[in-house]
C-alpha cells in the first residue's frame, strides 16, 4: 500500500538549504559533483530531493527529522532506515554494492522538480535488493546498481524484512 505525505513551503525551504549544504560539503571534501555548471545544478536537485524525501518519510513515520550532513553510511537517514528518493512516481529503489546488507532501504518518490507531495512505497533490506537480475547501468554515469521494482518491496503493514 502506497502512503502519501504532503510537505509545506517551510519544509521545502529547509530541504533546499540542506541540499545546498550537502553539495557544498561534498565539494569541500573533494567529492565529484559534476564537471559543468549543468552537472552541478543536477547534483543540487538530487540532494534537495533526497533531503525532502527524508523529511517526508520522517513525518510519515512520526519521528523527528534530523538534518544530517557528511554521515554517509555511519548512521541511517531516518530511524533505522536509509531513504532513497526518486524524482518520478514509477521510480525504482536503488541499492548499490557498498550499501549495508543489514539496513532497510525505503523508496520515496515525488515528481521532479519536487512537488510537495511524496509517496512512500515500501522497503527492502540491502542484502535482499542485491539480486543479479536487478543489476543494471542506470545511464547516469555511476557504477551499475540494483534497481529494485516497486512490486518487490515489503509493505509497512508487515514487519517482514526488518
Amino acid at each position: 500500500m502506497v502512503e502519501s505525505v504532503t510537505l509545506d513551503e517551510k519544509d521545502f525551504e529547509i530541504g533546499y538549504g540542506l541540499g545546498l549544504l550537502r553539495v557544498s560539503e561534498s565539494e569541500r571534501l573533494g567529492c565529484s559533483t559534476g564537471l559543468t555548471p549543468q552537472g552541478r545544478q543536477k547534483v543540487i536537485e538530487i540532494h534537495v530531493l533526497g533531503a525532502l524525501g527524508e523529511m517526508a518519510f520522517a513525518r510519515w513515520l512520526g519521528v523527528p527529522f534530523v538534518a544530517t550532513v557528511n554521515t554517509f553510511k555511519t548512521r541511517p537517514d531516518v530511524g533505522e532506515f536509509e531513504v532513497r528518493t526518486a524524482g518520478f512516481h514509477n521510480g525504482k529503489l536503488i541499492i548499490r554494492d557498498d550499501d549495508l546488507d543489514t539496513r532497510p532501504y525505503v523508496l520515496v518518490t515525488s515528481t521532479h522538480p519536487p512537488s510537495l507531495e511524496f509517496r512512500i512505497h515500501g522497503f527492502l533490506l540491502g542484502k535482499d535488493g542485491k539480486k543479479e537480475k536487478w543489476l543494471t547501468d542506470g545511464g547516469n554515469g555511476r557504477a551499475p546498481a540494483y534497481f529494485v521494482p516497486q512490486s518487490e518491496l515489503n509493505s509497512f503493514e508487515s514487519t517482514e524484512g526488518v
